[in-house]
């Protein structure tokens, strides 16, 4: 019972962070913002979902789930955001590219090269899955951070955990 309660509550973060980190990723490209300013945005968003899934973690030693649960519940939780976040991104530049300001995590190459536009950028030379397979390797590399986050958070509460036990022992004795 405990093992689906998390998928489910993991779920609703998931979808949370996912849809907002979706929604910002897609709704900028049609304003243009200081770039430093979006930078910090996203990170701040990425960080937030790190968070996450340092909760998801902590929460999972809480409902007493095995290691081996936190983890799939983890890769669910990455798996649902990384779906949302890519599949915005595809979207918006598959559909959309003539109507775009500008692509934030690829401006600075845009410019180095001397692009007009959005569509003239992702048309050139298959510039368009190549940016969608470094979107898709860039996310596989941090599902590692995804789980490490995870872990860490299983980790501390399972140490909480452990020196309650100990301090509680230790009052009995007294």
């Amino acid at each position: 019972m405990n093992t689906s309660r998390l998928f489910f509550e993991n779920g609703r973060w998931a979808l949370l962070i996912g849809g907002i980190l979706a929604s910002y990723i897609s709704l900028t490209t049609f304003w243009r913002m200081p770039y430093d300013a979006w930078l910090t945005l996203h990170n701040l968003l990425i960080v937030t979902s790190l968070g996450l899934a340092g909760l998801v973690g902590y929460h999972s030693r809480k409902l007493k789930v095995s290691f081996k649960a936190m983890i799939l519940s983890i890769a669910a939780f990455f798996a649902l955001i990384m779906f949302l976040y890519i599949g915005s991104y595809t979207v918006t530049t598959a559909f959309f590219a003539d109507k775009m300001i500008w692509i934030p995590f690829f401006y600075q190459d845009y410019n180095y090269h001397g692009f007009q536009s959005v569509t003239e950028y992702l048309t050139y030379e298959n510039n368009y899955f190549e940016l969608l397979q470094l979107q898709v390797f860039a996310f596989l590399m941090s599902s590692v951070m995804y789980f490490a986050a995870g872990s860490v958070g299983y980790i501390v509460k399972a140490t909480i955990d452990k020196m309650s036990k100990a301090s509680s022992t230790a009052q009995s004795d007294d």
